[in-house]
């Protein structure tokens, strides 16, 4: 029987509705009469479609349900954006472009996409996808070319676009999408669905008409000759009828079956369009500017899509012949030898036949060691696919197929499980110092030890350079999450063997649990991210679990990078110089800090930046700033006859690891015309820890040319008296957290004391920083600290301040507001 529209209420108003679109089109009444109606009749078309396409949708035994679905919320969007469009410009008097009407607008399009993904046919094969995809791309690129040359390049030069991105990107969203539709068009045409072939047939031939309505609108817009109720609206009430009308009808139960070839007319096409391209380059011709350079550059890039289909149909066609050539001389070969056979006598056609089953033995043995070797080769890229190449840990891909699974369980059967995100810290120095083979060496034992801290049912994945992500699931209780964690701290934090030279890193772990911190996998592994930088923000080597307060902190900290990115260009670092005091009390030197006064976000602590800088490799650039800032400050005090006193410097594990850093500082120094032994250079634990060799040859060759060289925040890290032996070091720094200590802390006089007498007998000088209270620096002068540095005696203090220290100590009176000279 064939298909027929339902004779039902609804069909007849989509018929009554496009009706009285098309007579008001041609009988439009002039005044605020037809302006309302102009912009009135053209939604109930729209909006009578998208019920017809739910109501199709609705039905049990409809097929393609969800693309119906789709298809009318996509129409109802579309009439809604008409009404909003109506009320902008005729209650509100607003221009109505951009606004929330483009966006429901845009929806129509994307609503389609999403619905044709799911009832479009898989290709017939292999070779007729290729042809097919290559025709669909030299129609598609013609259609984009043409709207390229009339609609888009014209866009780009509205005034009334110029200067406002927003208005930019949805003009030209539309013309995009209309291709989408086209293209989706052909496909249903073309290829098939699901959908019986007349319904496809009207969806296709609607989604040409919204296209041919949004291109004749885009267009008409930007030569400003479009006015509500052009004849070219029209397209619209019929595009969506068309649509309303294929839900609408009745069809077999049974759904159309895959064509077997593609239509006649399709292999035409592609020469019809490149003939519209060669007719568009021709018009084009003497045309200068964007919209003549993108149809020549577009009809070269055709002409090649057409060369390559041709070359595909060549090898295809050649492939055949060769087929057929060689099957045709296997087939006389064939009878040549079945005839001889005949002849022969019985002894010669059973040896014949013997020969034949050999050989039908053999072919067969081959196919299965073929079909063998296949199926190996495709187990091992299956297997490369789903694992990461170095360590061969699941990759990204399987670790969130795994977590989706996994969060599926727990939200059906209950129970709780954990993401662990762990970010290697000073792995980027190992890779600087060592090379990348050893940090490929380093990773591998990365992942050994965290398959070793975890049970065999959770999930240990690499995502990529120095991240690594631990899945547990069916925890018991969030301690035993902690435990976990805190064995793989302790682990990595263990030193690696690179042949004779061992290395430490360390790790920053962040913690998030389901469903506790998140309802989504995709938001437990941010979450796990977020908690991860609260750790390395806390000090590093440690485990920080998710709580709602670090995204705050995450925010701050992408704004942080963002506004360091251009701090050094303009200026915003300055350098503060808290000064150093020897047991006498005097100034013997000062230590220059880093500033930084944000105009966005107002002073921001050196705590909070410094880190962030080197994550974000910015650290490298600002450290070279602040070395040479310094030694031209020392160098403007000295041409001032001020006293001279040594300058400590801060260096990055960066910074040094760079092989020029050497040069960098004798450069400086040289510019500068400082004296070598007037500089200090501070350096942390972890990084005169990490290479002993490299660490001790560029240290040694600073010492040759005079350089101080001082180990900073001593016993704060991994602190190992063989290093000190080792390395030409000058002066030791006694941690803060030592001073704090003293008279609070049994055993911390002790401590500070050991540090000292240790420092003494390697003849180094000792520092004591952090001093605050009275009652420390008289216990760190008892213990036989030399120098000291804090609070008590000095606190950081722009030049101008240390300038008039120095004045003081020279018995000239300090200039109230005196330039420091650069």
């Amino acid at each position: 029987m064939s298909t027929l529209i339902r004779p039902s209420p609804l069909g007849r108003a989509l018929a009554a509705s496009v009706i009285m679109h098309a007579a008001f089109t041609l009988w439009l009444p002039d005044g605020p009469v037809g302006a309302w109606c102009s912009d009135l009749i053209g939604i109930p078309p729209f909006l009578l479609a998208g019920l017809a396409c739910l109501q199709a949708a609705a039905e049990p035994r409809e097929e393609g349900r969800a693309a119906w679905r789709a298809f009318g919320l996509g129409l109802l969007a579309f009439g809604v954006g008409d009404i909003v469009w109506t009320y902008l410009d005729l209650v509100r008097r607003v221009q109505p472009f951009p606004s929330v009407a483009d966006v429901l607008y845009l929806s129509m399009p994307m609503a389609f996409v999403a619905g044709f993904l799911t009832v479009l046919r898989p290709a017939a094969s292999r070779p007729w996808s290729l042809r097919s995809l290559l025709d669909m791309a030299v129609v598609l690129g013609a259609a984009a070319l043409i709207s390229w040359r009339f609609i888009v390049s014209e866009m780009l030069e509205v005034d009334g676009y110029k200067g406002h991105l927003v208005a930019h990107v949805v003009a030209l969203a539309y013309p995009v999408l209309d291709l989408a539709l086209l293209g989706l068009a052909l496909l249903l045409t073309v290829q098939g669905s699901v959908l019986h072939r007349q319904r496809s047939g009207l969806v296709a031939l609607g989604l040409v008409c919204v296209a041919i309505a949004d291109s004749a609108f885009a267009y008409l817009s930007a030569h400003d000759t479009y006015g509500s109720g052009a004849i070219t609206d029209q397209f619209w009430s019929v595009g969506a009828a068309l649509i309303g009308f294929a839900a609408l009808r009745r069809v077999p139960p049974e759904p159309a079956s895959v064509p077997a070839a593609n239509p006649r007319w399709w292999a035409a096409a592609p020469y019809v369009a490149v003939g519209a391209v060669t007719v568009l380059e021709f018009t084009t011709y003497g045309v200068r500017g964007p919209a003549a350079l993108g149809v020549l550059a577009g009809g070269g890039v055709l002409t090649l899509l057409i060369v390559a289909r041709q070359a595909l149909s060549v090898q295809e066609n050649q492939r055949l012949s060769e087929a057929l050539r060689d099957l045709s001389d296997g087939l006389e070969a064939r009878v040549a030898e079945r005839t001889e056979a005949l002849r022969q006598q019985g002894a010669a056609l059973d040896r014949a036949n013997a020969e034949l089953r050999t050989l039908s033995q053999g072919l067969e043995l081959k196919v299965i060691e073929r079909t063998a070797a296949l199926e190996a080769s495709r187990a091992q890229l299956a297997y490369q696919a789903q694992h990461d190449a170095l360590t061969s840990l699941p990759n990204r891909t399987v670790f969130e197929d795994r977590l989706t699974q996994a969060a599926h369980a727990a939200n059906r059967y209950g129970g709780e499980m954990a993401v662990m995100f762990i970010d290697l810290d000073g792995f980027k120095f190992v890779n600087d110092t060592f090379g990348h083979v050893a940090g490929d060496e380093v990773l591998l034992e990365v992942g050994r030890r965290l398959l070793d801290c975890v049970r065999s049912a959770d999930t240990v994945a690499r995502l990529g350079g120095d991240e690594f992500v631990v899945l547990l699931t069916r925890v018991g209780h969030v301690a035993d999450v902690r435990t976990v964690a805190q064995r793989i701290v302790s682990r990595l934090a263990l030193p690696v063997s690179l042949g004779e030279q061992d290395v430490r890193i360390t790790a920053s772990v962040g913690v998030a649990l389901f469903p506790d911190d998140a309802h989504t996998p995709q938001q437990l592994l941010v979450n796990a991210d977020v908690a991860m930088y609260e750790a390395k923000q806390r000090g590093k080597n440690t485990v920080q679990f998710y709580a709602p307060s670090m995204n705050l902190a995450a925010q701050r900290r992408s704004v942080v990078e963002r506004r360091l990115r251009g701090a050094l260009d303009c200026g915003a670092f300055t350098l503060h110089y808290q000064p150093q005091h020897d047991a006498a009390g005097d100034v013997c030197a000062f230590e220059a800090l880093l500033r930084w006064t944000d105009p966005e976000l107002g002073a921001v602590s050196p705590a909070e930046f410094i880190p962030v800088a080197e994550d974000a490799g910015l650290i490298v650039p600002i450290g070279a700033w602040v070395l040479n800032e310094a030694c031209r400050q020392w160098a403007q005090w000295h041409r001032e006859g001020l006293p001279s006193v040594r300058m400590a410097v801060n260096v990055s594990p960066t910074q040094f690891a760079r092989e020029d850093f050497v040069a960098s500082v004798v450069d400086i120094l040289s510019r500068h015309g400082m004296a070598a032994w007037q500089l200090e250079l501070e350096l942390t634990e972890q990084l005169v820890v990490q290479d002993i060799q490299t660490t001790a040859a560029k240290m040694q060759a600073l010492r040759d040319r005079g350089v101080r060289i001082a180990v900073d925040d001593f016993g704060s890290g991994h602190s190992a008296l063989s290093y000190l032996m080792r390395l030409p070091v000058s002066t030791l720094k006694i941690d803060r957290a030592f001073i704090r200590d003293l008279g609070h802390v049994d055993g911390a006089s002790r401590v500070v004391g050991a540090i000292t007498a240790l420092a003494h007998a390697l003849e180094l000088d000792v520092v004591a920083e952090g001093v605050e209270t009275a009652e420390q620096l008289r216990e760190v002068r008892g213990l036989g600290c030399e120098f000291t540095q804090g609070y008590l005696l000095g606190r950081p203090g722009p030049a101008d301040q240390a300038r008039a220290t120095l004045l003081r100590i020279d018995g000239r009176p300090a200039v109230p507001g005196a330039p420091d000279r650069q």
